[in-house]
């Protein structure tokens, strides 16, 4: 019985104990809770009071160590901050963070070489452990000690005598500190010795350099590091990187031909360079690499596929060059044919006959043979589930070609169920939402533009946001909608390839919707089907037209990055595209043409000798 008796003695003398300390902190809690307001009121000697004996007890140092010490500095009581330390220190010898708060103190007083000396010490005595050390730098780093942060992870190199540690800490005090060439060496180092971290180098390094000079100043790095160490192909793939970030296709291309030549890749180096090149409409520099390929590399896997790729390359090239030759496309349609008849079925030539369709529906009006092409792929066993649905996409679009809408949506809504969460399937959402957008639908349209604007890839996400913006507002104020209903169904003309139809539709919208929100809407439309029947002064007088009717509207930048491409591009009047690019820098610093304009502005200087 006694035995009971004492055991709930002890559990209430243990429970006691517990709500005692317990409700200690929580007042402590409430203490802090306290300074802070009087903080907040420039009560200071109130809030220092109450600190100071919060800093009594070694628990409350974590709570209080940052605003008590903060406080100490900034009323210049270094005397009690002094007091204060010492006692943290002596009561946490472990901890570095009260140690280098120390050598801060003696920083506050003015006692540079006092405090430069006490650093010193603190990473002598830590040396013999790296974790020490770490922890140490740790805490230069969380107090903005940038400078003996890195001194202290250098110093941990030396020890562990490894050129190598604390690379990924080095780099980011280097990026913090804005010293990029020792940022960029670290990184790249670190990619050098561990092929898993480049990947993730690349990332880093693509948006920590961004300034031309920067890139320059990393190529120059590149090269020297080439030169000392050839046998390296990380820095040789880091220059094809490089140049491609500043859209330096050829020397990207250069540097692709060397590296495939040296490691014996096959080709893999050129076609990455093709491929980036064919994305930023630089045909010139694709067709050559893809060219390459094929004459040197003619026992690789890359062979069928820059075959291929050669005549989607010349495809693109031939597309944007208006107005189009017929010639050239009935010449695109007999490459594709040749491919097929030459090559065994494959992925490779699925493609080439989807692409050939294209052709004859787009711009010869041979929709039965593109039907034919089409369901001739989709009917493929072998056929991957994103052609496959590539094919469906295409198919939609040919039947909304041919004004049957209905089967259009149904070929759209097939692909998109096909391919749900996955970006062929929010490019069939868009199509649905394009079609809803031509038939004058604009609720449905905005429904699932409203999806694709929030969980889609950037590219289909920019354009729902677009289209999104276009619809709500200029029905906002239009209660009847005659005039978007008007402007989307010749948008859809434009779609179908019947320019003379729209221009004459958007030239009667001038005067029945005059001073309507879609006028500088419709003077775009109207400059883009000009530039496709290549009449490029008319082009540019509309452009002109969007820039003038509100220099401060959305269109405006795009306006004038359009004008500039057809100086550059059409009417190859270098002077005038040069000086409509600076132009464009300059007004509108936040457009999202502004990157292109200045690689496109740096190689019409001639920054990029061929």
């Amino acid at each position: 019985m006694w035995k009971t008796s004492l055991a709930f003695k002890i559990l209430g003398f243990t429970a006691f104990l517990s709500f005692g300390i317990l409700s200690s902190q929580a007042q402590d809690f409430q203490k802090v809770s306290i300074a802070e307001e009087y903080l907040g009121r420039g009560e200071i000697e109130k809030a220092e009071d109450i600190y100071e004996k919060l800093a009594r007890n070694n628990e409350n140092l974590p709570l209080i160590h940052k605003p008590y010490l903060d406080l100490l500095f900034s009323t210049k009581n270094f005397k009690q901050a002094e007091k204060y330390l010492n006692r943290a220190i002596k009561k946490n010898p472990e901890d570095m963070i009260y140690q280098v708060d120390r050598g801060r103190l003696y920083e506050s007083q003015g006692e540079m070489s006092q405090a430069e000396k006490y650093f010193n010490n603190l990473i002598d005595d830590q040396a013999k452990d790296l974790n020490n050390l770490r922890n140490l730098a740790q805490e230069f780093y969380r107090a903005q000690e940038f400078d003996w942060a890195e001194l202290t992870f250098l110093k941990g190199r030396k020890v562990a005598k490894n050129e190598g540690l604390f690379a990924h800490e080095l780099a980011n005090i280097y990026r913090m500190t804005n010293q990029k060439d020792k940022m960029v060496n670290e990184y790249v180092q670190m990619a050098v010795r561990n092929p898993k971290n480049r990947s993730y180098v690349k990332n880093v390094l693509q948006s920590a350099l961004t300034d031309e000079e920067d890139l320059e100043a990393f190529e120059s790095y590149l090269i020297d590091r080439i030169q000392k160490d050839g046998k390296e192909a990380f820095y040789p793939e880091m220059l094809i990187w490089a140049n491609m970030q500043q859209r330096n296709f050829y020397g990207a291309f250069v540097q692709a031909r060397s590296l495939d030549k040296r490691s014996k890749s096959n080709g893999d180096y050129l076609m990455n360079v093709a491929q980036m090149a064919l994305r930023h409409q630089d045909y010139e520099h694709a067709v050559m690499a893809y060219d390459y390929v094929i004459e040197h590399y003619q026992k690789s896997p890359n062979y069928f596929l820059a075959r291929n790729a050669i005549i989607k390359a010349r495809e693109e090239q031939v597309k944007n060059t208006y107005p189009v030759e017929m010639n050239s496309i009935d010449e695109l349609i007999s490459s594709y044919e040749k491919l097929i008849t030459e090559v065994p079925t494959s992925q490779t030539t699925l493609e080439a006959k989807k692409n050939k369709a294209m052709l004859h529906a787009l711009y010869k009006g041979e929709y039965d043979i593109a039907i034919n092409l089409l369901e001739s792929v989709v009917g493929q066993q072998k056929v991957s589930k994103q052609l496959k649905l590539e094919c469906k996409i295409a198919l939609g679009d040919i039947y909304l070609l041919k004004d049957e809408p209905w089967e259009s949506r149904l070929l759209y809504a097939q692909a998109e169920k096909e391919g749900r969460e996955t970006p062929i399937g929010y490019d069939a959402k868009l199509r649905s939402a394009k079609l809803s957008y031509y038939t004058g639908d604009f609720k449905l349209a905005a429904a699932h533009l409203d999806v694709l604007k929030l969980a889609t890839t950037r590219e289909i996400a920019n354009d729902a946001m677009s289209l999104s913006l276009l619809i709500k507002d200029n029905t906002a104020l239009d209660s009847t909608e005659t005039a978007m209903k008007t402007y989307a169904a010749i948008d859809l003309l434009l779609f179908q390839h019947k320019n003379d139809q729209a221009l004459a539709g958007l030239k009667k919208m001038l005067t029945d919707f005059r001073g309507h929100s879609l006028q500088d809407e419709i003077h775009y439309l109207m400059a883009e089907v000009y530039k496709k029947q290549g009449s490029f002064p008319l082009a540019l007088e509309h452009l002109q037209k969007v820039i003038d009717l509100n220099p401060a509207d959305i269109k405006a930048d795009d306006a004038m990055f359009e004008k500039a491409k057809i100086y550059e591009i059409y009417l190859k009047e270098k002077q005038a595209a040069m000086e409509t690019y600076e132009l464009l820098m300059k007004n509108y610093p936040g457009s999202i043409h502004v990157d292109e304009s200045r690689k496109r502005f740096r190689a019409l200087r001639g920054d990029f000798p061929n």
